[in-house]
């Protein structure tokens, strides 16, 4: 019985590892969305602490094309 819960429990930590992520990169899309309107901007400055990850990702990979295509959907010009 215990033996089923801690592999449970581990199973439960795996989808929470794969999916944590996932969530962060595609929040940057409703980040976007928000920070553009006047009724609730968020500060550039948080924006790009927050996102710094993505940024340096942006910056230093080929995964450039595809976060500028993502930002784009949100109406953000990287």
């Amino acid at each position: 019985m215990i033996k089923e819960q801690k592999q449970k429990s581990g199973h439960v930590v795996l989808i929470w590892l794969t999916i944590l992520p996932v969530l962060y990169v595609l929040s940057l899309g409703p980040a976007i969305a928000i920070s553009s309107k006047a009724w609730f901007p968020i500060p550039d400055k948080f924006i790009e602490a927050f996102y710094a990850p993505l940024i340096w990702l942006h910056d230093n990979t080929s995964l450039a094309g595809a976060f500028e295509a993502y930002a784009k959907l949100w109406g953000w010009h990287w």
